[in-house]
């Protein structure tokens, strides 16, 4: 309720505010009046808080790039996004700290710097389906862009609110709505085809690390699996792991498993082997890539698959810590060969039903 009267009386003030602000400090919203072909400036700011968010916010930036070619997109985020740096529509990469980003206090120290790029555009798509908190909404009016665009957040004059209906409709969604305002107000007359794929450029050195692994433990054909996820509830036990790991082997298939290979014995079976391998995310989207088949709780695993359409079998947890029991829904992969289990926790999936799954997406591909 607190936070409710925080938006309320914010709303009050800010909308006051700003058509005073505009008559005292006169500056037309840049985006309304230009064309598509003229340099301005974007910022999304915090866009993707973590890997696999980045990934789905690639799209994105494609699809912004084609809407506004000579555009310069700066990228304000935190370091799980990292992953992405090397994506050709990114001019700047800022990173701040975990705790900066929800810290205004920590915030309000870049706000000059911020304010003094006039940025023409600012983009903060929460991944919070409730929209924002009022001291992130008056941080964003501050910063004083020419237009702002946010999700499920209503009534603000200077805000261009882009509606998500939860939990219906994807982040990919979201996203797609956002890219058809900006159309709009960039005058475009023909409505482009934005494609929902996502891109990850992987640098040279990591895919050959991960090249050279697979070679070392003469690995062509494998299941990668990953068991592990960001809290418990979407993480599989160790002993389900390897329940499920050495059922898929039973059947022939080498299964690699990731980030559970600590003090592990690598293990060879009547017919496939299990293989543990502990890396960077890099090399972990490189043997992705490589994959017959993928495995994966809900994480970043699950987009990076995505990005060169590799089989899946995707274990969603219902408490996974977002306040979205419908994250299979929201998050869903791109991916039509993926095959999607969910359950309060993914621990409570059977383990018959998870091996099945597998062995469709084996057949797909």
């Amino acid at each position: 309720m607190k936070e409710r009267k925080g938006i309320f009386f914010l709303r009050i003030f800010l909308n006051i505010l700003y058509p005073i602000h505009k008559l005292l400090f006169p500056r037309v919203p840049v985006i309304k009046k230009i064309s598509s072909r003229e340099r301005i400036k974007i910022l999304l700011f915090f866009m993707s808080p973590g890997i696999g968010d980045a990934v789905i916010s690639t799209f994105f930036l494609r699809g912004l790039k084609q809407i506004f070619p000579n555009s310069v997109i700066d990228l304000f985020t935190v370091e799980s996004a990292s992953l992405i740096t090397n994506n050709p529509a990114l001019d700047r990469f800022t990173i701040v700290s975990a705790a900066e980003q929800h810290n205004l206090k920590m915030l309000l120290r870049r706000l000059p710097a911020l304010s003094k790029e006039k940025y023409d555009i600012i983009i903060d798509i929460p991944w919070f389906h409730k929209g924002y908190s009022a001291s992130r909404i008056a941080f964003l009016y501050f910063i004083k862009a020419g237009c702002v665009l946010s999700s499920n957040t209503h009534g603000f004059s200077f805000i261009d609110n882009v509606p998500w209906n939860f939990p219906e409709e994807t982040v990919r969604k979201v996203y797609m709505k956002a890219l058809r305002i900006l159309e709009n107000k960039a005058g475009l007359k023909e409505k482009k085809f934005f494609s929902p794929e996502y891109e990850l450029i992987l640098p040279e050195s990591e895919k050959k690390t991960a090249a050279e692994f697979l070679k070392r433990q003469n690995i062509k054909k494998y299941v990668l699996f990953n068991p592990e996820g960001s809290i418990k509830f979407r993480s599989l036990s160790k002993e389900k792991t390897l329940r499920i790991a050495g059922n898929i082997a039973a059947s022939g298939t080498d299964v690699l498993i990731l980030n559970r290979g600590s003090g592990k014995q690598n293990t060879d079976g009547d017919r496939g082997r299990i293989i543990f391998f502990e890396g960077s995310i890099y090399q972990a989207a490189a043997l992705v890539k490589e994959a017959m088949a993928v495995l994966t709780v809900d994480t970043s695993i699950l987009h990076i698959a995505d990005v060169w359409q590799i089989p899946m079998t995707v274990l969603y947890s219902e408490k996974n810590g977002f306040d979205n029991p419908h994250v299979w829904r929201t998050h869903a992969p791109l991916n039509p060969h993926a095959e999607i289990l969910h359950s309060f926790t993914v621990e409570n999936i059977p383990d018959l039903e998870i091996i099945s799954a597998v062995k469709k997406c084996l057949a797909a591909k």
